[in-house]
């Protein structure tokens, strides 16, 4: 019984071998010792017959050749070879004399037993080379293996090496690109500066060229037919450019009184008793009086003509003549409506202050100059009305006034200017008016000793 647990154990240690190593022949033997053994002991014999189904299915299922075998296996191989056909002659004589008729049942147990041992021998030496093959096989798997795990390893290295060469390469065209990319721009950039420069400089160029190339002469600035001259300038510090532009050009025409024309005394006094509404004059520092009030009788020589586009006054003087009265007899008249003035009469005049407001200018004073008006306190006649109010003559030649008259021109309200110049020679009537030019009231107190105000007729 041990016999065949040890030919079990070394069948199942074989079983692991997939070379097929059995011959026909073999298992045509083992067969033959199945069925001796079969009638001598049934369990042993299934165990036998095992094996055998075993060894049938090996031959079967491999169709591969025998393995070569390595100088150190081939000694083992062939103690393995002999020792199978040893095995295989003894169970042929087993079997032989278990089926003799004459064999006795101890010579066929004997027999059996022999045949046992040398299954066994076989088994064990086959079981041996089949380990000895496990081995081999293990170890060159393994080595295998490896060789194979190395290379797979050493591509995928390779592979990442090259993709990764790939890629840097890749960005450093990116690279080279959008350098070459910025040169470009860069040189365009340059470009435009260059162009802007010379832009810059003919603008620069230009400006310094910028002056007057034909000045005008025939405009005169001042009375005399003084003419002006036009200037420009440039400040490169602030860039702003200065233009130097004379005034003092031709007037347009003021109702009856035109530039550069005549008017009779007659149509000058119907023209200021009658007005229309926006026209004005103005005393001028010749020596006249002249009144804010539409009803009074001009007698001034030189008379000054307001309209909406500027003031025109009188570069020259009238021509003497024998018609007109002399300045000494004033008739004072226009006073504010604080003293007696009829504001439902057309043409009511102004205070300084009303009259500073509607034109926009701070004159110096209401009347040519108060520091040029000489008058005191024993010349004031008191005199209570204003149409019986008298001019008399004094020693240093001063217009006497009433003290109604005086007050008012103290309170900045009268409408009349006073002068102690006397103009001895009378006006002749019919007398023209030369040389009337535009100018603003700045511009006319320039050229006058004094200031003036005007005076505006309104509706």
């Amino acid at each position: 019984m041990q016999i065949i647990l040890q030919m079990k154990k070394d069948n199942k240690m074989a079983g692991e071998i997939k070379t097929p190593l059995y011959t026909d022949g073999f298992i045509e033997n083992l067969n033959l010792v199945a069925k001796h053994i079969r009638q001598v002991d049934d369990s042993i014999f299934k165990d036998v017959s095992a094996y055998v189904e075993l060894a049938r299915k090996w031959a079967i299922a491999s169709d591969e050749p025998d393995p070569v075998l390595y100088p150190g296996e081939q000694s083992s191989k062939t103690n393995a070879g002999y020792s199978a056909t040893s095995a295989s002659e003894s169970l042929s004589s087993a079997a032989a004399a278990a089926l003799s008729e004459d064999a006795s049942a101890s010579s066929a147990l004997a027999a059996s037993n022999s045949a046992g041992l040398a299954l066994i021998s076989e088994t064990n030496a086959e079981a041996s080379y089949q380990a000895s093959l496990l081995v081999e096989a293990d170890v060159t798997a393994e080595g295998d293996a490896q060789i194979l795990l190395v290379q797979t390893e050493g591509t995928t290295q390779v592979g990442n090496v090259q993709t990764e060469g790939a890629i840097q390469i890749g960005l450093c065209e990116d690279q080279v690109d959008l350098a070459e990319a910025q040169v470009v721009l860069a040189t365009a950039e340059a470009s435009t500066a260059t162009a802007q420069a010379v832009i810059a400089t003919d603008a620069a160029d230009e400006i310094k060229d910028v002056g007057v190339a034909d000045p005008v002469t025939s405009v005169p600035l001042l009375p005399g037919n003084v003419p002006g001259t036009p200037t420009v300038s440039y400040d490169p510090v602030t860039g702003l450019f200065t233009y130097g532009i004379p005034v003092g050009k031709t007037g347009e025409t003021a109702a009856v009184v035109t530039p550069q024309g005549a008017a009779s005394v007659a149509e000058l006094n119907a023209l200021v008793s009658d007005p229309g509404i926006g026209f004005a004059w103005w005393m001028t520092d010749s020596g006249t009086i002249t009144y804010g009030d539409p009803d009074t009788t001009v007698v001034s020589n030189d008379i000054v003509v307001w309209v909406a586009e500027g003031y025109f006054f009188n570069a020259g003087q009238m021509e003497s003549g024998s018609t007109w009265p002399g300045v000494t007899d004033v008739t004072v008249e226009g006073l504010a409506p604080a003293i007696g003035d009829d504001l439902a009469r057309h043409g009511t005049s102004y205070t300084k202050a009303e009259q500073d407001s509607t034109d926009g200018i701070q004159d110096t004073a209401i009347s040519l100059n108060t520091a040029k008006t000489s008058y005191t306190d024993a010349t004031i006649v008191a005199q209570n009305t204003l149409d019986a109010a008298a001019a008399q003559s004094t020693a240093d030649g001063a217009v006497s006034i009433n003290v109604s008259q005086q007050t008012a021109i103290d309170l900045n309200t009268a409408k009349v200017g006073v002068t102690t110049e006397v103009k001895s020679a009378p006006v002749s009537a019919g007398a023209a008016i030369l040389n009337m030019y535009s100018c603003t009231q700045e511009e006319y107190n320039a050229l006058t000793p004094v200031a003036t105000t005007l005076y505006v007729i309104v509706g």
